[in-house]
């Protein structure tokens, strides 16, 4: 079980921005186990890797993993200052706003059509 402590976060605004995004990442790890093809834009995300959450009170972020290649989808800024982390709906929403998913009962074989 994850546990985001709220004191990491500039601001509740800030923690409730990263769970959702923590939330969304575990939502398409959960598809991508079940089959579903997850495309970033245009692109496909390849079904071999995993979409993980790093937690840390000075590095958070959620990403995509596949072999040695990590794609960081969202990254709580860090305040020299305060020692915390910021974190924004909008940043999250423009992070994740691309991503689709189909699921395997809608995959369809050329040979089928």
């Amino acid at each position: 079980m994850l546990v985001i402590e709220k004191d990491w976060f500039h601001n509740e605004r800030s923690y409730n921005a990263f769970v959702w995004a923590a939330e969304i990442t575990h939502k398409l790890e959960a598809l991508r186990k079940k089959g579903a093809l997850i495309f970033d834009g245009e692109d496909m995300l390849s079904p071999d890797g995993q979409w993980i959450v790093q937690l840390d009170a000075e590095d958070s972020f959620t990403a995509f993993r596949h072999g040695n290649v990590t794609q960081m989808y969202y990254g709580g800024c860090h305040d020299c200052e305060s020692g915390k982390l910021w974190a924004t709906m909008k940043e999250i929403k423009r992070f994740y706003g691309d991503i689709k998913v189909v699921m395997p009962q809608h995959i369809i074989t050329v040979g089928k059509m």
